[in-house]
């Protein structure tokens, strides 16, 4: 009688299981495996065997944050993994590189966006955008706003919301 197995691989730090096929061996015997998924395999064996699960390094890419032209921070990424936090610990030291414009709002990933008097679509409004790597480079650009026209205040964009038509920011 033939009994199906399961077998739970268990890789190291920055390595994972191949996707789908690729993630096993039948190296004596034969079997039917089933990658499962989520680092199970079912094996329904036809005779006594062997299967190997085979393991890759998670691929890495690069997280970068941009302000003015000058990349402030970069990291190193899995994929899968959480995006670090920004570490600039305010926004003033962010504005340090703000050629002429006089406070930080956010982030985006539009590399052509000029610091035109609209917010970007898709603005990150925080600090840190959070979220997870993809399976390639991601760039953050700063987006500074500038003061001056016929108001000298300014009150911090916090939030897309607090933008009207014809403001100028």
């Amino acid at each position: 009688t033939t009994t199906n197995m399961t077998i739970m691989a268990s890789p190291v730090d920055g390595y994972r299981v191949k996707s789908g096929a690729g993630g096993y061996t039948v190296t004596a015997g034969t079997a039917s495996v089933t990658n499962n998924g989520d680092n199970t395999f079912t094996v329904t064996p036809s005779t006594d065997c062997t299967v190997q699960i085979n393991f890759e390094a998670i691929p890495t890419h690069k997280v970068r944050y941009w302000a003015s032209g000058t990349i402030v921070q970069e990291s190193d990424v899995c994929e899968g993994a959480a995006i670090p936090d920004q570490t600039a610990e305010t926004a003033g030291e962010i504005e340090a590189y703000c050629n002429n414009r006089e406070h930080f709002v956010g982030w985006t990933t539009n590399s052509a966006y000029s610091h035109a008097t609209d917010a970007p679509d898709g603005m990150i409004t925080t600090m840190s955008p959070g979220g997870t790597m993809s399976t390639s480079d991601v760039n953050y650009y700063a987006v500074f706003a500038n003061t001056g026209g016929a108001s000298t205040s300014f009150s911090r964009v916090t939030n897309l919301s607090q933008l009207a038509d014809g403001d100028v920011i």
